[in-house]
């Protein structure tokens, strides 16, 4: 498993804000993506300063994937299924139980070649890559 590390440093001008404290405080107990340590960078140099970092409320910057860490997080759960985070950088040790049913496997396997295919298709591959095939 990878765990990667972020530490941040709060400039002493800022240390003061007990309202801004307070919400890195709350999101540092939240799961982070770097993809919110970019969204965070871009609130500091284009949004916070308007505000004089007062301004908590949750903000979706176009073509962002992440969340400032200086305003409150959406309200949905952060968790690795939810956030763009891949399966090997997860830390919710999340439990995977092998499915032994062999037609729930069946099952799902031609559900997924056929949702790959139908892509492949949308995508304009179809005449380029070839279709996809369950084999059990």
């Amino acid at each position: 498993m990878h765990n990667p590390y972020l530490s941040i440093s709060i400039p002493k001008h800022l240390r003061s804000n007990h309202t801004i404290m307070e919400t890195l405080r709350q999101n540092s107990q939240q799961l982070q993506t770097h993809f919110d340590t970019r969204a965070t960078m871009l609130d500091i140099l284009k949004f916070q300063p308007n505000s004089s970092f007062s301004d908590l409320h949750t903000i979706e910057i176009p073509n962002e994937r992440g969340h400032s860490f200086l305003r409150r997080q959406p309200s949905f759960p952060r968790t690795c299924g939810r956030l763009p985070i891949p399966s090997e950088y997860c830390i919710c040790r999340m439990k995977r139980v092998p499915i032994i049913d062999k037609q729930i496997q069946n099952r799902y396997g031609h559900k997924l070649i056929d949702y790959i295919n139908k892509k492949l298709k949308e995508e304009g591959f179809s005449s380029k890559c070839e279709n996809f095939e369950f084999r059990q």
